[in-house]
């Protein structure tokens, strides 16, 4: 009797599982977009977040195509590694050789 209940419960959930996966996949370009953009909004407030902690900037836009990071750390690793070596980098259009400086 036991076996025959967890055989009858395992083919509804089967059956509830593949019901489910054709509903979602009727929906699938949406649900794909939706969570995309989910997962933009989540980095935009969580490095709004970070941005208000001491010793972050927010970024200063120039009229020039350039970018410079000045003293660069990135939150995540300097969490996990107290030995972080901050970066300086300058990228430019008129700027043609690559240098990376590491301590």
């Amino acid at each position: 009797m036991h076996i025959n209940l967890c055989t009858l419960s395992c083919i509804r959930l089967i059956r509830l599982l593949i019901q489910f996966t054709r509903e979602i996949s009727e929906h699938y370009e949406l649900l794909r977009d939706a969570i995309q953009k989910i997962a933009v909004l989540d980095c935009l407030f969580s490095l709004a977040i970070v941005s208000r902690q001491p010793g972050y900037v927010k970024p200063e836009f120039v009229d020039e195509a350039e970018i410079e990071v000045v003293n660069g750390r990135h939150p995540m690793i300097e969490q996990l590694n107290n030995t972080f070596v901050a970066n300086d980098v300058k990228l430019s259009v008129s700027i043609t050789a690559v240098s990376v400086l590491t301590c």
